[in-house]
């Protein structure tokens, strides 16, 4: 890869970890402390991390329209800005529920506008032999702010929420800012000869045939089931570990690690998988791990088999963004792929939206975790076998 191809994928690897990193998994950290806090009770804590996902959708919805009247540049630095600038907002304590609600909502938004626009936007810029090492790379950055916020959760209590939103907040301005300055030394780009126009392996379809088409419809549905899917460990592991288990802090903050952990290492993992399988394949083999990982705690609650969930599901949730985007890729060629991974991240908004109002009425209505679980892995063995159709056609 060439200067430019390289400052790219860093931009877009920070854009990753603002989005879903600090934007989002942030808050999941903070949930049980918020609500011990008397912050939030514990069903508007609960609610405000829908609106996260609310506020997710409509950046989704949103992302290729505003790029047609604004440069990525443009939009992916604003977006920076105003997520970080939420994050300073709620640091401000005892306002009125609105004032969160917006915020939260505001940090979705920017989160989505993020992930669609930088992601596709840089592995445009990679010649074909270096893609599927930077798509690795762009989506590690989900995992190193996972991994953020989890080596901060054992001194949250003791610098108070107001300090570790604004210590978060600062992290996120300080990238942002990184993110402007890379943007500024950008050199020329690389020849358009350097740069791939429609294929990313032998095994490519060409964009315009119906089959790539056919089989991107199954990839975007399989993402779908893994937006709702992924929730019980998203959105609620830690507050499940808190209330339900009544673990202490630094049992939950070892499996938030553990968490952090495997997100920001889990790449690699699907880098390997990739090179010895094949997109298609990797793929839906990873979904049928992750419904198998997130229905462990229905067999146990044994701190080791715990740990084990915490670990591969952190890791699961990297690769199975990297893998979604990369099949798309493989399928329809770099020209088509921002159009389709918008929709795609749209499809996830939705279901992930739709999943976390679900979630919470049930947890709400039940106090049951386990139907959360139940819920997610049925949904993630769905999505592997939708994600196996795309390989079943490709052998076929």
């Amino acid at each position: 890869m060439g200067s430019y191809a390289y400052r790219s994928v860093i931009i877009a690897s920070l854009s990753t970890l603002l989005a879903l990193g600090l934007f989002r998994f942030a808050y999941s950290a903070l949930l049980p402390l918020l609500i011990q806090a008397a912050w939030f009770s514990a069903d508007t804590a609960v609610y405000l991390s829908v609106a996260n996902l609310c506020g997710y959708l409509i950046g989704a919805l949103a992302a290729n329209p505003l790029n047609r009247r604004f440069s990525h540049k443009a939009i992916i630095i604003a977006a920076a800005l105003l997520g970080s600038l939420s994050l300073f907002a709620c640091a401000i304590a005892h306002l009125p529920i609105a004032w969160y609600v917006w915020w939260r909502l505001l940090a979705g938004i920017t989160g989505a506008l993020l992930m669609v626009l930088a992601p596709a936007w840089a592995l445009r810029q990679v010649p074909v032999a270096a893609k599927n090492r930077a798509s690795a790379l762009v989506f590690a950055g989900i995992g190193l702010g996972v991994l953020l916020s989890a080596f901060l959760l054992p001194y949250m209590p003791l610098l108070g929420l107001k300090h570790t939103w604004l210590i978060i907040a600062a992290c996120s301005l300080l990238l942002s800012t990184s993110i402007i300055v890379l943007f500024r030394g950008l050199p020329k780009p690389a020849s358009t000869a350097t740069l791939p126009t429609a294929t990313v392996s032998a095994n490519t379809a060409t964009p315009a045939s119906k089959p790539a088409y056919h089989s991107a419809i199954f990839i975007i549905l399989a993402y779908g089931c893994f937006g709702m899917g992924y929730l019980p460990h998203a959105l609620f592991w830690v507050d499940y570990l808190a209330r339900e288990l009544a673990w202490n802090l630094h049992a939950v903050d070892t499996q938030w690690l553990l968490y952090g952990l495997g997100a920001a290492l889990g790449n690699g993992l699907g880098f390997v998988l990739v090179k010895q399988w094949g997109w298609m394949k990797a793929n839906s083999l990873c979904f049928i791990l992750y419904a198998a990982a997130i229905a462990l705690p229905l067999c146990s609650q044994n701190a080791s088999i715990l740990a084990l969930s915490s670990f591969v599901c952190g890791a699961l949730v990297p690769v199975m963004v990297a893998m979604s985007s990369g099949c798309l890729l493989v399928l329809l060629g770099s020209d088509a792929h921002q159009r389709f991974w918008g929709y795609a991240t749209a499809f996830f908004s939705v279901c992930q939206f739709g999943g976390g109002l679900i979630m919470s009425h049930v947890l709400s209505s039940s106090g049951q975790y386990a139907y959360l679980f139940m819920l997610g892995a049925a949904l993630l063995f769905g999505g592997g076998l939708l994600s196996y159709r795309p390989y079943y056609l490709q052998k076929h």
